[in-house]
């Protein structure tokens, strides 16, 4: 789907989409394994009578009620596509979308937990041993969440230790779901099982008020294999950096930290594979996210629900 998202920022085909369409992203999981997939696969072959069970990635263009009627999936076709997708729709009969009050609330994207804390994590995959990206590739980004129990067991431990352990279920979480290679398209997850090593420890910094000053440093390592997608993958690497707590909100207010990584890989289920066997490294980044827009985005992972709020403990 890389070459997907290089066509859809074509600003002639960003233009004409947003002219002509009403836009529609789905999360994969939710609408193959959730609620949806009762609505969603009988609709993947209305569109696409050759799906067999497969893979349903692609473009599906729907009426209002919620019938496909065309899909495709090659991207150089995208504009031929629309086109013609925009002049069969003008020709039917048009309907009603029928959403209700109830339908707009199941659909609303999975608020953070009560009094989390935000924050916005960036990949890039560059070739082994320099900082320039491997071909093919672009910035990964989504978002974290830290609940409000694990930054104020952060302030407690601060008070009393001149270091000490990140709390274990944020740690868990940061490794499990964040520290991966997305650089390609949505990533296949990491198991717990898959960590041999999450070591974070953090130091106070100093006071301003009601606001706590921390630095970082953390190192781990993972490895696992998933036949027949991959039969070795792996990634080990470090993270440090600082943040700042408001002890009224108990939340974070500032956040930097910088990473890099050694990632490798045997997967070929991407069309921009890694080398094969051979090594390349991650470069990651985490900010703050204190806007409106990063408290109504989900993290990606999210859809594993409470697996993901557990931290892969």
């Amino acid at each position: 789907m890389l070459r997907g998202r290089v066509a859809l920022s074509d600003p002639k085909i960003a233009g004409f989409i947003e002219k002509n369409y009403v836009v529609a992203v789905g999360e994969h999981m939710q609408l193959t394994r959730g609620e949806l997939r009762d609505w969603f696969l009988p609709e993947v072959r209305r569109a696409n009578p050759q799906y067999a069970g497969a893979s349903t990635q692609g473009y599906y263009l729907l009426t209002a009620d919620g019938k496909a009627y065309a899909f495709d999936n090659y991207p150089p076709r995208l504009p031929t596509y629309l086109e013609t997708g925009v002049a069969r729709f003008r020709r039917m009969p048009k309907v009603e979308a029928g959403i209700t009050d109830a339908d707009i609330r199941k659909a609303a994207p999975k608020e953070p937990p009560a009094g989390a804390s935000v924050l916005r994590v960036y990949s890039r995959a560059c070739a082994d041993g320099s900082k320039e990206c491997i071909a093919g590739t672009y910035l990964a980004r989504d978002y974290m969440w830290v609940l409000q129990d694990e930054v104020r067991a952060i302030v407690r431990a601060g008070e009393t230790a001149r270091e000490f352990a990140m709390p274990p279920a944020l740690v868990g979480r940061l490794v499990t779901f964040h520290m991966v290679d997305g650089t390609r398209g949505q990533v296949w997850p990491w198991r717990p099982d898959a960590t041999s090593k999450a070591v974070f420890r953090a130091k106070p910094a100093g006071n301003d008020g009601s606001v706590r000053k921390f630095t970082f440093t953390g190192g781990y390592a993972k490895q696992d294999s998933h036949p027949p997608q991959w039969s070795d993958r792996g990634d080990e690497g470090t993270l440090e950096g600082e943040f700042e707590i408001d002890t009224r909100s108990m939340q974070f207010t500032r956040f930097r930290a910088y990473g890099e990584g050694k990632a490798w890989s045997d997967a070929t289920y991407s069309p921009v594979s890694p080398p094969p066997r051979g090594r390349y490294t991650m470069l990651r980044a985490i900010v703050e996210a204190n806007d409106e827009l990063a408290r109504q985005v989900t993290p990606e992972p999210a859809g594993t629900g409470q697996y993901y709020l557990r931290g892969g403990r």
